[in-house]
């Protein structure tokens, strides 16, 4: 909720150097707390029951703009307040006017030159744009503009691309992992077998339209609140970097995970906002404001993903963490925005560090999963062999059956001995379960084949409960393992 009101100054006989001298006195006298001044724009907070209020006075041309605004974009109530800041400023504002003369306006706007001059070379006590100034209607949610201009191309890169996937035959809510892997997706036994690309790739992937939704909402939020500050080159690395940073974190901590999304970006851009609003670059009722929301945002999609499937932990916290790192080294440059040298240093040396660390954590993970799947085809051969033994059983001479039996016996050890070998390995806790669960199904096969071998040579179904006890166990596993 807001409330405008237009002044125009020719009609007030006004220039626009007394009008800023007598808002700036009129806001003193109200009372709120004045953050930032220049020639065409003055920036106010106040609090009222416990919401804070944006009050900004921006002069164009020979009409000044009275906006009165809740810093909470979802709240829909303002309970009036809005109003009441709008009608307090013009009656205050009427009453200054008759209190100065012309010279004392003067005299009052030479004395404000020295600190709006230092005000216009440094971006201290900025508060991020709302919503309502950058975003005027759904279609400028997708159009690029002066200080919103990164935010909707990516936005546009992430729907083309979520698109043309559709369109290859990939299903619109739940896509299959192999299309994903098919597409780019960061996938261990892939990624590090050369096709680095993934890293990136997969940050412009995403799992279903719910997930794209979800992720284009969360960057929309992050892009009104931090590109206008940081500026389109901070912001576009920052995207980038932290997405290659979630997608590092994820293949150092997942063996089998598929990992597709923006979530790794967003978090960092979030981690980015994070950093910022604890250091004094924003102003302090802003600070307030928009860290709740913050960590609301980071702390609820943290714990939402704790131990549930589709969701890769380890890219947000990678994201997350590679963002508070470039948030506090971009407030250096920040506090000297007018450094362009400095800017475009730190933002240098900022690519060279994340670069060269995610190129050292490519080169020294392991590809355990590709060795995984390896010795799991030759795990794979030796089951086809076990089980061609009790295939056309009652049709097989009883010595053939025996032998073949003892055979299979032979092979389902060699099958337990690799499964044994690679739980030694450092696989994730999931995988190690699936590893459990194939060496009890080994185990099974072998004390089948053994009662199965004892019945066939003493002639005898004395084993036939036993049999089918084991056979049921047997089932039970590989109906889990299947849908795992």
């Amino acid at each position: 909720m807001n409330h405008i009101k237009n002044f125009q100054l020719s009609e007030l006989e006004l220039t626009t150097q007394h009008f800023l001298v007598l808002a700036i006195e009129t806001t003193e006298k109200i009372g709120w707390d004045v953050q930032h001044i220049n020639k065409q724009q003055i920036i106010a907070y106040t609090k009222n029951d416990g919401l804070f209020f944006e009050i900004t006075i921006k002069i164009e041309n020979d009409v000044a703009h009275l906006n009165s605004a809740s810093m909470k974009e979802d709240g829909l109530v303002d309970w009036g307040y809005n109003k009441k800041n709008v009608y307090d400023f013009v009656a205050i504002f009427d009453e200054m006017k008759s209190t100065f003369t012309k010279e004392e306006l003067d005299e009052k706007f030479k004395n404000l030159e020295e600190q709006i001059a230092l005000n216009e070379k440094n971006i201290f006590n900025v508060v991020p744009p709302k919503q309502t100034n950058v975003v005027k209607d759904f279609l400028s949610i997708f159009i690029p503009t002066k200080d919103f201009f990164v935010t909707p191309i990516l936005i546009n890169i992430n729907i083309a691309i979520f698109i043309l996937m559709i369109m290859s035959g990939v299903h619109i809510i739940s896509p299959t992992g192999e299309s994903l892997i098919n597409w780019g997706a960061n996938f261990k036994l892939y990624t590090l077998d050369g096709q680095w690309w993934r890293l990136m790739m997969s940050c412009f992937l995403h799992i279903g339209i719910l997930h794209l939704l979800m992720n284009m909402y969360a960057l929309l939020y992050i892009g009104i609140l931090l590109e206008p500050l940081l500026g389109k080159s901070r912001f576009i690395s920052a995207y980038l970097l932290t997405g290659l940073s979630g997608s590092v974190a994820s293949l150092w901590w997942n063996d089998m995970v598929i990992s597709a999304g923006a979530s790794g970006a967003i978090f960092g851009m979030y981690g980015v906002f994070f950093a910022l609003l604890t250091t004094n670059l924003i102003e302090k009722d802003a600070r307030q404001a928009f860290m709740s929301s913050i960590m609301l945002f980071i702390g609820y999609n943290l714990v939402a993903g704790l131990g549930k499937d589709g969701v890769d932990n380890a890219a947000h916290i990678g994201g997350l963490l590679s963002g508070l790192f470039i948030g506090y080294m971009f407030f250096t440059s920040l506090k000297e925005n007018e450094n362009k040298k400095m800017k475009y240093i730190i933002i240098a040396t900022i690519s060279v560090f994340i670069l060269v660390v995610s190129f050292v954590v490519y080169l020294i993970v392991p590809n355990n999963i590709k060795y995984y799947n390896n010795k799991f085809e030759e795990f794979s051969l030796l089951e086809k062999s076990a089980l061609e033994a009790i295939k056309n059983i009652e049709n097989t001479p009883k010595e053939e059956t025996l032998e073949n039996l003892q055979k299979g016996i032979f092979n389902w050890i060699k099958s337990k001995k690799i499964i044994e070998d690679l739980q030694k390995l450092n696989f994730s806790s999931n995988l190690q379960k699936r590893n459990e669960k194939l060496k009890k199904y080994c185990e099974l096969r072998i004390n089948s084949y053994e009662l199965l071998r004892k019945a066939i040579s003493e002639d005898s179904d004395k084993y036939n409960k036993k049999l089918s006890f084991c056979n049921t166990q047997i089932e039970t596993i590989l109906s889990e393992l299947s849908k795992e």
